[in-house]
């Protein structure tokens, strides 16, 4: 029987979906804008209402640390352009991409999506795409990191820590705080920390600039060097080191010395920060293997997984 699969990687930054019968995918920012409870705009349309002052309006992101924090239907709606179909041929199925088998979260996700018109719904762990014979990985995203390894494809070691893009973002925001008095939003954080990240990967200490919120309430622009927020940037990468020395140091010595030899899967949107492979690198002496669009080596994964 025909099903036409799609599959699901929900981030706490960005949605991407993969349309298997059609070899292509979308991605749009996880975030809906509600006034007086009502949503009002979803995704980048709702970026602009961050700067509003109306105590009316409420941006929310509805996916951290890899669960359902709110209301998913709308964004999963709008990646998959829903319509409510007669024939159930022409019902979407869904592979969703979670962080472990949680199965309170699956049905999270069952509940959600029980009347949105999706003829199956199925899911899968991060750690069960990372099926190598020998496989230490880490996973750094928007709103967590994931360490493990799998051995045979059975999984030895796995740990979620919460020291990912967001705490830097959200370290970034206290930076400028201090240094100009003024509040910027957590997106423009997470703009500055990719604007720094870009300007050190060419040796430049770039002069970066936003706007934030005074004490006057009122949006002034300010400006701030690359390295005013780099430690900020290192001191979430030296939780990720210390994490991944700890996971390592408890494997028996025979396994570590293959992990070290084989070298150490990095994938997510954090791999691209300015220092993290290098630093992994030079305290654990071994291969750092990444690729070259790391954020999207998860949906890429799960391609064919249902044909």
């Amino acid at each position: 029987m025909f099903e036409r699969w799609y599959a699901l990687d929900a981030g706490s930054h960005q949605i991407r979906i993969y349309d298997e019968s059609k070899d292509c995918f979308v991605q749009f920012q996880s975030l809906i804008a509600y006034k007086n409870n009502e949503i009002v705009a979803l995704s980048h349309d709702a970026l602009e209402y961050v700067y509003h002052r109306s105590t009316s309006i409420k941006v929310k992101y509805p996916f951290s640390e890899g669960k359902i924090k709110g209301d998913i239907v709308p964004l999963i709606q709008y990646g998959l352009n829903l319509k409510k179909e007669k024939s159930i041929f022409s019902k979407p199925c869904l592979l969703i991409c979670l962080p472990d088998k949680n199965e309170t979260e699956q049905d999270k996700w069952l509940k959600a999506l029980k009347n949105e018109g999706i003829r199956k719904i199925e899911f899968i762990s991060i750690p069960q795409l990372m099926n190598e014979k020998i496989h230490f990985y880490i996973h750094a995203g928007h709103s967590y990191t994931l360490i493990g390894c799998n051995v045979n494809g059975k999984e030895i070691l796995y740990k979620q820590i919460p020291f990912a893009g967001i705490q830097m973002d959200e370290a970034i925001v206290q930076t400028v705080l201090k240094k100009t008095s003024c509040i910027i939003s957590k997106e423009d954080a997470r703009i500055l920390k990719e604007a720094c990240s870009k300007s050190l990967n060419i040796n430049k200490n770039a002069n970066l600039t936003c706007f934030g919120m005074n004490k006057y309430n009122q949006y002034e622009k300010i400006n701030i060097t690359s390295m005013n927020i780099w430690p900020d940037l290192l001191a979430i990468e030296q939780q990720i080191v210390l994490w991944t020395k700890q996971m390592i140091s408890s494997c028996n010595l025979d396994l570590q010395e293959k992990i070290l030899e084989q070298g150490i899967y990095l994938s997510g949107g954090l791999a691209n920060c300015f220092g993290l492979r290098a630093y992994l690198k030079h305290e654990l002496h071994c291969p750092i293997i990444c690729t070259q669009s790391p954020q999207y080596d998860i949906i890429n994964k799960m391609k064919g997984w249902k044909k």
